[in-house]
């Protein structure tokens, strides 16, 4: 969040607000590009190197791998207008919480409808 914030701040462009929030919302899509290019080998090395270096690969590939939280709240409280901000906000974290908690409804509806239709 912070890094993304700091790049956003020294690299944001527009004569008007509109143009700056779009250059700073691609700014930060950016940073997540690359954090995610950066994760994808980590998580590779956690798997391939010995345990004290696998270690370091697994901090390193959360520490890059989480980066979104922070980023896509922000980018969710620029792109909407400010007497929205809360609404959808409150949207987005109902979102996300459902969508961690989805993994614990795989065993009521596969005794509903199948294992092939829960997952």
């Amino acid at each position: 969040g912070a890094l993304s914030d700091r790049l956003a701040t020294k690299y944001g462009k527009g004569s008007n607000d509109t143009q700056f929030i779009q250059s700073t919302i691609t700014i930060r899509i950016w940073v997540l590009v690359i954090a995610s290019l950066i994760s994808g080998p980590l998580a590779a090395g956690m798997l391939i190197l010995d345990p004290p270096y696998g270690y370091w690969s697994l901090f390193c590939m959360y520490f890059f791998s989480e980066m979104w939280i922070a980023i896509t709240v922000t980018i969710v409280a620029e792109l909407s207008p400010a007497y929205m901000k809360s609404t959808l906000l409150s949207i987005y974290y109902f979102v996300i919480a459902w969508a961690g908690f989805s993994p614990q409804l795989v065993t009521p509806l596969e005794n509903l409808v199948g294992y092939f239709w829960a997952i």
